[in-house]
């Protein structure tokens, strides 16, 4: 069973969720103190999910493994919801 992501993830504020949705301006966002610059997703653009792993060995040391969204689909649903 996938664990839910709002258990990692911690919550924005709502002056940072405000900030960041209402002022069309704004080409940085802060998320637990570092700044994250904005920008559009698209084919070129990589997502980046972090996920608990039971078995961390099974990657080498600075390994960044890469998941096949066709054997798990439910990425495909974080993408498009990501996109919109």
């Amino acid at each position: 069973m996938i664990p839910p992501l709002n258990r990692y993830v911690p919550a924005l504020s709502k002056n940072e969720l405000v900030k960041t949705v209402t002022n069309r301006d704004i080409q940085f966002t802060s998320f637990n103190g570092k700044d994250y610059p904005l920008c559009f997703l698209d084919e070129k653009t990589p997502l980046l999910f972090q996920w608990f792993e039971r078995n961390p060995a099974r990657f080498g040391k600075n390994d960044i493994p890469i998941i096949n969204t066709e054997k798990n689909p439910y990425l495909n649903n974080i993408i498009k919801a990501a996109t919109i």
